[in-house]
């Protein structure tokens, strides 16, 4: 019941206090309280019984309409001087600041000049305390000089007269310094042992706590996919920072997942296989032209930027990426890459050692082939959800064996590749042969 009580009063108070602190309020409190001055005072020091003042302040405060006698002192004075104090007070004050200003300003002037005379004053000051100073230290060199004189001259038949005693002294003294030195050396070498010792130790236990702390963060980064994204957005959020570009967290995650081949940012953070382990298989960062410039396109649409275009974001997205290592290709370009990754492999070893090119070869009379000529693209295609396969056609050939009849150098071999992905819909491994195809030169014709 107690905490009703007062949860009551603590609301009827605050209500009334609001009411109280409101500028037209108090306005209209303190002008009713100067128009009725004498009815308060009545009220309130009147000798008269509580219940009679009361009843007087009552009735001389009583206005039933608006022709009332009272309705003057109780109601329209107090309600016209407090809205002219809101209404017109505020300007009467900027007035009056506006008078004030040019008397503020010479006012101002004048503490100006009184600093300048100061600061010229001080100046004057300084220069001749300089030149004393000057003076002071002129005469303490020349009396430092003339002691150091008669110092030196003292000194000088000191060691004269102490010449004999020091040299009888020197071969004890060397002795004793050549003891000191030695015995110093071998602290020293065993103080630096201990220290080598030491900071072996301290580099194995830094050494092995980086590799734990690698090895840690390395563990986060293949189990958290969140991270991982949010290290690619916050680099194109620096990028494109540069330019007082800032682009939305919804829009960044955007890019990001179309960048990996993702329709959207909540399937790229479900998907297993975005990882730190797979983004190191990254071979190829493939892209969609028309799905990734409508993308672009409906960002810069988004955040209502119309000073840059696609073309400028692409530009953006590509400096995020090179960080790590990863290059945007359209696939295209991804297929005219591809070759010249299969010129640095060891092709002829894997052509070698598949079972159609060890068959056709076996029908040669080459003891090796070691030259790979006439490397080239025959048709590629992509495969959602799988990836690239790319056709190619090369020659293999190399020397006869002078002991063998000749029956030829030299097979054709067509074979496929394919770039599986990797993540999502853009990121492709490197290639993976298949379907090896051999075929020898037919010499029949010639030998008949």
């Amino acid at each position: 019941m107690s905490e009703t009580v007062k949860e009551l009063f603590e609301s009827v108070s605050s209500n009334v206090n609001s009411r109280i602190t409101s500028p037209f309020f108090g306005a209209f409190i303190v002008s009713w309280g100067i128009f009725n001055w004498d009815k308060l005072a009545l009220l309130l020091f009147g000798r008269q019984s509580v219940d009679s003042r009361v009843s007087v302040f009552k009735n001389s405060v009583e206005w039933l309409s608006i022709g009332h006698n009272n309705v003057w002192d109780t109601l329209w004075w107090p309600l016209i001087l407090s809205c002219s104090y809101l209404l017109i007070f505020p300007y009467l004050h900027l007035a009056i600041q506006h008078i004030q200003k040019h008397s503020e300003k010479l006012r101002y002037g004048h503490k100006v000049d009184q600093d300048v005379d100061k600061e010229l004053d001080r100046g004057r000051l300084v220069k001749a305390t300089a030149k004393a100073n000057l003076q002071d230290k002129v005469a303490e060199d020349e009396v430092r000089a003339e002691i150091e004189n008669s110092v030196a001259r003292t000194k000088m038949l000191q060691e004269q007269a102490a010449a004999s005693e020091a040299r009888k002294k020197l071969i004890e003294e060397k002795y004793l310094e050549a003891q000191e030195k030695a015995k110093e050396l071998r602290l020293n070498n065993e103080a630096l042992a201990r220290k080598e010792a030491k900071k072996s130790q301290d580099a194995e236990k830094a050494t092995f706590a980086f590799e734990k702390s690698k090895a840690e963060h390395e563990n986060e980064l293949l189990t958290l996919r969140l991270p991982l994204a949010y290290q690619y957005m916050n680099a194109l959020s620096d990028s494109l920072g540069q330019d007082d570009w800032s682009c939305s967290l919804s829009n960044l995650s955007a890019i990001i997942a179309t960048v990996f081949g993702y329709e959207s940012f909540e399937k790229l953070i479900n998907d297993e296989s975005f990882s730190a382990k797979n983004i190191k298989k990254i071979k190829y960062l493939s892209y969609d032209s028309e799905t990734l410039f409508d993308c672009l396109n409906n960002v810069i649409e988004s955040e209502n930027e119309e000073d840059y275009d696609s073309s400028w974001l692409f530009e953006h997205i590509q400096m995020a990426l090179d960080q790590y290592s990863l290059q945007l290709q359209d696939l295209d370009s991804v297929a005219e890459e591809a070759i010249e990754e299969l010129w640095d492999a060891d092709l002829i070893g894997d052509i070698v050692n598949s079972e159609e090119g060890s068959s056709e070869m076996a029908i040669t009379n080459v003891d090796c082939f070691d030259q790979l000529e006439g490397l080239e693209k025959t048709g590629s295609r992509w495969v959602n959800g799988e990836g690239l396969y790319i056709s190619y056609s090369c020659n293999l050939s190399g020397d006869n064996h002078p002991d063998k009849p000749f029956s030829g150098d030299t097979i054709h071999v067509d074979f496929k590749v394919k770039h599986p992905l990797v993540i999502g819909e853009a990121g492709l491994g490197a290639f993976e042969m298949y379907d090896i195809k051999a075929q020898g030169e037919d010499y029949s014709d010639e030998s008949a």
